[in-house]
């Protein structure tokens, strides 16, 4: 009994004590299987943390509860334990005869099941509670929920949420996740690595996670299976979860298909432990791969949301014996990790994946450094797109099983054509089935190329294919710059720019406000005080993109550089030049303003106009570029500054420069 009348450190004192003793017991028992991790803590100076946490899960189980999980491998080094007890979130549903997945997966808004079965049928799952919104899921409600992602009363939640989720709004229909993705049915990968391979996962099963949010990690790992061929030759997979202590979910060679591996990361359950030993567990990795030689590589992901507690084994240790073990290792990090933490596990900032929260953490974003580190060789297909259309182009001859004329798009209606050496089929950005959705950064627009065998004659009267599929996606940067210049004396370089990526946008200047004509005679002379129209038409197929000018800025040289001046007509869509006033577009893809033409103070006769765009899906709810003008507080506004980040400032005379004869306006300067 620890009574509530002493010091801090007394307490913890008394804390580590009771721990000691708890830990000597369990000791005596079974010392062949308690490793030296948790006595380590009531010696050392570790944080307060790890010592409540270790404290809490002995108490919180009970000595029989600790000692059977000892013997189920948990922290021990054995062999994982089968499929634990289904639970609230390991309950199972059926997709099809070969594939299951959790309940907590059905209706949550993703495709889980190849076939899409956990998503049919959800319109009213959730009853009068509805869904929540991503910051408002409660993992531990008191009140009665058809599923764990149902909304829970703000008042019954015992794991409590944020402020603003009292009295928030709920939905009739799942949150759609859209950049989870379509998954891949059974034995049909995306650009799968044949290599041998020995992959593990090492997750963090920590309290801070979170119920919901672990399950976000479980589809981390399953997606990434689907990049891999999983069988004896080719790629075996182990997973270790941790918190104050680790477990062996499952181990090397113990399945040896991608489907019954699925089905078994579905089930795995959530540890919800105090603490975060991520050196030890990342030691655990290394000891369970040793007692599995092999004549391939080592792949480890280390999958965490916050700093590890203090231990004895640094991160930077642990992960050198890795390295040294022939293991190379990713961090992928949720939230507000140790970014140094981060690069000592990975060893490689290339090898480092931040998202911001779980729903975010996605495999696709780093399977492109994977498979260049794993498998450089294998390049069967290429992937091509602009504003307009993407093309696959399949290499013949590493896929000498496909056919073009069984292959098509989403829409069977786009086969393919075979031109020697590849097989290619090209959609439009809007056609052949093609789905879109916003990125933060990007519009990405995906597809699938899939094989079926029934569209073309076979002369065997058997037909042995496993099938082919393949999803592809095409990121278009949602941020683009255009560049235009005018000048009245020599021909001005021409205003259009097609920079990098693959969005094309145009600058123009118009004859009058309604653009019924552009510019086309050279050279422009443009007088101050008058009127410039400005058009900025963003080149696409696809009906659904918008713009946003966010910024324009006027230099006095084409490029930047040492004296360059700058002044800002546009920042973050809003206007700071006094005499900008914005123009009526023909559509939400074009822009269209005007301003008094001016002359710097500089000797330089030309004008160059620089603007940057934002690039949205007008669909989407709330979308960036409907919002228009969002003022943030920048000093100096309007000044023109030597610098084109607006860093450093200088004042200068203004324009625009009127220059009058004798008192009267008979000449204007022009720029």
């Amino acid at each position: 009994v620890i009574s509530g009348g002493g010091e801090p450190a007394d307490v913890m004192a008394a804390l580590r004590g009771v721990l000691l003793l708890t830990t000597v017991t369990l000791a005596l028992g079974v010392s062949h299987e308690v490793r030296n991790d948790i006595p380590a803590y009531a010696g050392s100076n570790d944080d307060d943390v790890s010592y409540l946490g270790a404290l809490v899960e002995l108490l919180n189980n009970g000595l029989t509860d600790t000692l059977s999980k000892r013997d189920e491998g948990e922290g021990s080094g054995g062999a994982p334990s089968a499929l634990a007890p289904a639970s609230a979130t390991t309950a199972p549903f059926e997709c099809n005869v070969n594939e299951t997945v959790t309940f907590t997966w059905r209706c949550d808004g993703t495709d889980d099941c190849e076939n899409a079965e956990d998503e049919e049928g959800c319109d009213g799952f959730c009853g009068d509670a509805g869904y929540p919104s991503a910051e408002c899921k409660c993992d531990e409600c008191s009140a009665d929920r058809n599923s764990p992602i149902c909304a829970c009363p703000f008042d019954q939640c015992t794991s409590g949420l944020p402020d603003s989720c009292d009295g928030a709004d709920t939905y009739d229909n799942p949150p759609i996740n859209p950049g989870a993705g379509a998954k891949h049915p059974h034995g049909r990968v995306v650009a799968p690595c044949y290599e041998e391979i020995q992959l593990f996962f090492v997750a963090d099963g920590s309290a801070s996670v979170g119920a919901l949010n672990f399950e976000s990690v479980k589809k981390f790992m399953r997606d990434a299976v689907d990049s891999f061929v999983i069988g004896p030759g080719h790629t075996t997979v182990a997973a270790i979860q941790y918190a104050y202590d680790y477990r062996h979910e499952l181990s090397l060679g113990q399945y040896q298909d991608s489907v019954s591996l699925k089905n078994a990361i579905a089930y795995i359950s959530y540890l919800d432990g105090a603490g975060t030993q991520t050196a030890a567990a990342i030691n655990a990795m290394v000891e369970a791969a040793i007692l599995v030689p092999t004549r391939g590589r080592r792949l480890g992901m280390v999958i965490t949301d916050g700093r590890s507690s203090p231990s004895r084994l640094t991160i930077y240790d642990a992960a050198n014996r890795a390295r040294e073990n022939g293991f190379t290792l990713y961090a992928v990090g949720v939230g507000d990790v140790d970014n140094a933490e981060m690069l000592q596990i990975a060893g490689d900032s290339s090898r480092v994946l931040s998202v911001a929260s779980y729903p975010e953490l996605l495999f696709a974003a780093i399977r492109p450094s994977i498979q260049g580190d794993f498998c450089p060789d294998y390049t069967n297909w290429t992937i091509s797109c602009n504003g307009d259309s993407m093309t696959v182009a399949i290499l013949r001859s590493r896929s000498p099983s496909l056919a073009a004329t069984d292959l098509h798009l989403t829409d069977p209606a786009c086969g393919a054509t075979d031109n020697g050496t590849h097989l290619v089929l090209t959609t439009p950005l809007t056609g052949c089935g093609t789905s879109s959705s916003e990125r933060p950064n990007a519009i990405v627009y995906r597809n699938r190329v899939t094989q079926d065998w029934k569209r073309s004659a076979h002369p065997e009267s058997i037909v042995r294919d496993c099938g082919f599929i393949l999803d592809f996606t095409c990121e278009l940067p949602r941020h683009k710059t255009v560049v235009a210049d005018y000048n009245p004396i020599v021909q001005p370089d021409r205003y259009s720019e097609r920079g990098s990526g693959h969005l094309h946008a145009v600058l123009r200047f118009c004859r009058d406000p309604g653009c019924l004509s552009y510019i086309t005679d050279y050279p422009f002379l443009a007088r101050v005080c008058e009127d410039i129209y400005v058009e900025i038409q963003l080149i696409t197929t696809d009906p659904d993109l918008s713009m946003l000018t966010e910024r324009c800025v006027a230099r006095d040289t084409p490029t930047l550089a040492t004296g360059t001046t700058v002044y800002e007509l546009v920042r973050d869509g809003c206007p700071v030049d006094p005499t900008y006033h914005e123009l009526a577009p023909p559509n939400h893809a074009t822009d269209r303003f005007k301003f008094e033409a001016f002359k710097f103070v500089t000797d330089y006769p030309k004008v160059y106009l620089t603007c940057d765009l934002l690039v949205c899906k007008s669909s989407a709810p709330g979308n960036r570029c409907a919002q228009g003008c969002i003022r943030t507080i920048v000093h100096g506004v309007g000044k023109r500054s030597v610098d084109d980040s607006m860093e450093v400032r200088r004042t200068v005379i203004s324009g625009p420069i009127v220059m009058e004869v004798e008192g009267d306006r008979k000449t204007m300067d022009t720029i």
